[in-house]
């Protein structure tokens, strides 16, 4: 069967195809811009094109640089919360749209255009919240971001000390009898005290109280009948204190508090001696489980370290958080002031690029021949 050479030939040169980089690297760079575009506000998006003056452009650069650090800043220290609440992908792709989305909302407060009075209500009410909790969170996020370690340890003494709590606070089987035994005893001291030194009954108060005399070194059994009520809760309360050591003894807990001293590592420890405590917390490279857990773990160590005036131990974590503060209130009141200059106002006046249209084309008419 013939065959056209000249498929051949065609199909040679489709193996030798080239991408020429005259043709790949507009791509390039569009796609370089699109991506700026995201994370970086455009001043020209800042105002309109009816009324353009040096100053406003000026200004547009101004607040498009505020706005757009404040931004980046905010998304930068809340990256850790996020990807230790959604995953490293789905947390990064949430930081970036909230940059997107606090850009766009931002650019949208600023045009003046008419009718849209009530949208921009609507997205300088947006702005500001996601701004407001962006601030709330730089400063725990960045206690996140670079003490882990700290927060981990932090932890791990919250469990330890909630061990501690437990052991310490154990109630014995004999506790309820005891107490009851103390408001027996009470009452009954209180009823003696009353009594003046001839009344008859005194004597026999004093001994339901606290026995004969003759009956202070008697080994009382506290299964007997007829133990002075002051004794009898005596007794009790060495049974209880008797029980609780034995507890101590169960749990080893002298030991354990040496091997804490040990080890000089409450996580380590707490990993070795009370595993199921650990594991639910965290998991076997000793990384939080929940990032949940991870963020309000990281707010009770920031906050509980600035309430007791350990200010070096959050200088950085502060100092970040001040910045992020400080550059979100500064933009927020960058697009307010410059969405209420006049000269933003004109840019987007539909009279005024009406009335430049026009002298435009009378110039234009009256230039041709």
């Amino acid at each position: 069967m013939p065959t056209d050479p000249s498929n051949g030939d065609n199909h040679a040169q489709g193996k030798n195809i080239k991408f020429s980089p005259q043709l790949v690297l507009p791509f390039m760079i569009n796609g370089l811009k699109w991506s700026r575009d995201l994370v970086w506000v455009p001043s020209k998006d800042l105002h309109g094109t009816a009324y353009v003056p040096p100053e406003l452009k000026s200004n547009a650069k101004l607040a498009a640089v505020v706005l757009s650090l404040a931004n980046i800043l905010d998304a930068f220290l809340s990256q850790e919360i996020l990807v230790a609440a959604a995953g490293p992908i789905l947390g990064t792709c949430i930081n970036l749209g909230l940059v997107v989305t606090k850009n766009a909302l931002g650019t949208l407060v600023v045009r003046k255009r008419e009718g849209t009075r009530g949208t921009r209500i609507v997205c300088l009410c947006g702005f500001s919240s996601l701004n407001l909790i962006s601030c709330l969170v730089s400063a725990p996020g960045t206690e996140m971001m670079l003490n882990k370690s700290g927060i981990a340890q932090f932890k791990a003494q919250q469990i330890f000390l909630t061990v501690e709590d437990n052991a310490t606070r154990f109630q014995p089987p004999s506790t309820t009898k005891y107490q009851e035994a103390v408001k027996e005893c009470d009452t009954a001291l209180k009823r003696l005290e009353g009594l003046p030194a001839s009344d008859p009954n005194r004597d026999a108060a004093y001994v339901r109280t606290h026995g004969m005399h003759r009956e202070r070194t008697k080994k009382w059994n506290l299964e007997e009948s007829g133990i002075p009520l002051c004794v009898r809760s005596q007794m009790l309360f060495e049974k209880v204190e008797q029980e609780k050591q034995q507890h101590k003894v169960a749990l080893d807990w002298d030991n354990k508090l040496l091997k804490r001293s040990q080890i000089n590592n409450d996580l380590m420890f707490i990993k070795q001696e009370f595993p199921n405590q650990y594991a639910l917390y965290f998991d076997n490279n000793e990384n939080f489980k929940s990032g949940v857990e991870a963020f309000s773990t990281a707010n009770f160590s920031f906050f509980g370290k600035l309430s007791k005036g350990d200010f070096a131990g959050v200088a950085l974590s502060l100092l970040l958080g001040g910045i992020s503060i400080g550059t979100s209130i500064t933009a927020c009141f960058l697009v307010v002031t410059f969405a209420n200059s006049m000269d933003a106002k004109k840019s987007h006046s539909e009279a005024i690029e009406m009335e430049r249209d026009r002298i435009l084309h009378e110039r234009m008419k009256s230039a041709k021949p």
